[in-house]
């Protein structure tokens, strides 16, 4: 059984590692409608699609490049993000919404985790996003036998899913 599951893992991988060519020869990985897909089933299997701040998630990831500091993505989400071009939210309600959604995604992973050490949501997602020490602390807060929550890391948590998409 373990010979079979190890081959089906392998199968798997060699699919998603591979970039498939569309009609037009554009590579799925690149299409912006794929991508946006992806984030979605990401967002979907750590439990916050749907939440608040998971649109402005969706909305600012595809735009994300390595140089822009967390400051600038608010900023730009202001100034671009169409439900807030008529809101007067300030950049720290942003930047509270992000981390709350970040945290919410942390508490699921790490209930995963508690839960069944090996699943595979949590060891895909539990290092890729967040620090293992963060995990691993909010893990005990978890089962009642630590006192502080882990840390949330927003910067982290936007570059890994920067990479998953890509």
């Amino acid at each position: 059984s373990k010979a079979l599951e190890v081959h089906q893992l392998k199968s798997y991988l060699r699919l998603v590692g591979k970039p498939s060519v569309t009609k037009g020869g554009v590579s799925e990985i690149q299409d912006p409608h794929h991508r946006r897909t992806r984030l979605q089933t990401i967002l979907k299997e750590i439990g916050i699609l749907g939440e608040p701040g998971c649109d402005e998630l969706l909305f600012a990831i595809p735009q994300l490049s390595s140089e822009l500091s967390l400051g600038q993505l608010y900023q730009w989400l202001k100034d671009h993000y169409p439900a807030y071009l008529e809101d007067t939210i300030s950049l720290k309600g942003i930047e509270q919404r992000l981390r709350r959604l970040v945290q919410l995604a942390m508490e699921n992973i790490a209930h995963i985790g508690v839960e069944d050490f090996s699943n595979y949501k949590f060891e895909r997602y539990s290092t890729t996003l967040f620090s293992f020490k963060a995990i691993r602390q909010e893990m005990e807060f978890a089962r009642g036998s630590g006192e502080h929550r882990g840390k949330v890391d927003v910067k982290r948590f936007l570059e890994g899913l920067a990479l998953m998409i890509e």
